[in-house]
């Protein structure tokens, strides 16, 4: 069975508020904790996860979309 590339050709949909950008990046945990549950994972442990991406995205530097190796490495802050 091969893979095959799925690539989107829809526009580029941008986010022209910071509420708009708030209310995506709930849509993103929302959907990870989803993920989550039907991997069987505890209510505790899915709780702890979501309590991690929040945390995260209050000390990013942008959208948590963006979000790279350096805003994780607390060192260089």
């Amino acid at each position: 069975m091969a893979l095959a590339v799925i690539r989107n050709i829809s526009p580029a949909r941008t986010l022209p508020t910071q509420r708009d950008v708030k209310d995506f990046e709930q849509r993103i945990v929302n959907l990870v904790a989803l993920f989550v549950a039907a991997a069987n994972l505890t209510d505790s442990h899915i709780g702890n996860a979501r309590a991690a991406i929040f945390e995260f995205t209050r000390i990013s530097s942008g959208p948590l979309w963006t979000a790279s190796c350096d805003d994780a490495d607390l060192s260089r802050r």
